[in-house]
């Protein structure tokens, strides 16, 4: 067996949006006859005004036990004009930009559970000068500057009871600001730093129960300067 898949720059467009949807893919297949499937997209392009996400990916034994998985992906927004392909009803406002990447590799079973993430490969970073996002119907805002979010694999840092070289999945967030309104309550936070991996409680695999003690993250925190306020302060 052997196939391509090929999506010439077509656009979608739906009822109560201002702005289509533009979408080109080219993708091939192969495999059968005793031979594991492997599928194969070369390019992947999303985009419409203000919009731009872009993906290349690949799956080896797609059938099999456990399918090997290599993606690479970019996105890159000017928010206040990518909100024109969601309808007008939503209610929402937005403004700002957002720039991604992501890239991976790993195996499916590596990615499905947290005791072998570790032995995959995954870096992403997510950073905006400025992203302002409301719901005035809800009465709900954010607005957050200088925001930078990292992904990726990496040594233990902060769980005494993994050894130092464990290899662990961290999530890293840095923002210079950040305000937050929600019906009369509000956060004001300034120079955020936010570390988080799992925890070798995580890597268990056991069950968890949010309502009991149990801690699969664990990282370090710091904020610089915060205020609070809840919908029965004055």
């Amino acid at each position: 067996l052997e196939a391509t898949i090929s999506i010439p720059d077509s656009y979608l467009k739906y009822k109560g949006v201002d702005q289509a949807l533009h979408l080109y893919m080219d993708a091939a297949a192969k495999g059968g006859a005793g031979d594991p499937l492997n599928v194969r997209v070369d390019t992947l392009d999303v985009h419409t005004d203000g919009l731009l996400f872009g993906a290349a990916a690949e799956v080896k034994d797609l059938l099999g036990k456990d399918p090997a998985i290599k993606l690479d992906s970019k996105l890159a927004a000017d928010v206040a004009k990518a909100i024109g392909v969601l309808p007008k009803d939503l209610g929402m406002e937005a403004e700002g930009d957002v720039n991604a990447v992501i890239s991976a590799k790993a195996l499916l079973s590596q990615l499905t559970s947290m005791n072998r993430i570790g032995n995959a490969e995954i870096l992403g970073e997510l950073t905006s000068d400025c992203f302002v996002f409301a719901m005035p119907s809800n009465q709900f805002s954010v607005d957050v500057d200088g925001l930078d979010i990292n992904l990726g694999i990496t040594r233990n840092r902060y769980d005494e009871s993994m050894a130092d070289d464990a290899r662990v999945l961290m999530v890293s967030t840095v923002a210079d600001t950040l305000n937050a309104d929600y019906k009369g309550m509000y956060i004001r936070a300034g120079k955020i730093l936010l570390d988080a991996q799992n925890s070798a409680d995580l890597l268990s695999d056991m069950k968890f129960s949010f309502t009991e003690n149990v801690r699969p993250l664990c990282g370090y925190n710091s904020i610089r300067s915060i205020r609070i306020k809840d919908a029965d302060s004055t």
